[in-house]
């Protein structure tokens, strides 16, 4: 027998137990162990939210990722395809075309390398990708472009 807690009224004195002394018996139901699983749900649903937000945000730094290394191939494809052009016509260096065109484009890609083999030129173009706290990296892309000999087609 235990002693309830002193806000309860006795069922016959109709005193609080706190004045009376009165030991009231437990019932059964209050003999088994409680589970004490309240707060749980909250618990849960933070460490939910909480997995979802790392999740988004590692979804936006991969997209920031992606679209920078499509700048970056657009670019290279583009710089390559006016300095094959350049050196066919003859109006100037494939490589100085590329990297001239190259610095035109949206993103701010740079000609990382820049070769010329005959008529192909090919061009390695790299664009800054920031992915907060990894830092700053480099999305490259590499194109070459060039006449087409008999045969190749």
């Amino acid at each position: 027998m235990t002693r309830t807690r002193w806000w309860s009224w006795c069922p016959r004195t109709f005193h609080c137990f706190r004045w009376c002394g009165c030991r009231r018996e437990r019932s059964p139901r209050a003999s088994r162990p409680e589970s004490n699983d309240a707060g749980f749900s909250t618990v849960a649903g933070a460490g939910v939210i909480a997995g979802l937000a790392i999740l988004l945000v590692a979804m936006l730094y991969l997209g920031g990722a992606v679209l920078a290394r499509h700048r970056a191939q657009s670019a290279a494809d583009l710089s390559a395809l006016a300095g094959a052009s350049a050196l066919l016509t003859g109006t100037g260096a494939g490589c100085e075309t590329a990297r001239r065109l190259a610095a035109e484009q949206e993103g701010a890609p740079r000609v990382v390398g820049c070769t010329v083999d005959g008529g192909d030129v090919q061009v390695r173009i790299a664009v800054a990708v920031r992915l907060g706290r990894f830092g700053v990296h480099d999305a490259t892309a590499v194109a070459r472009a060039g006449p087409v000999g008999p045969g190749q087609a």
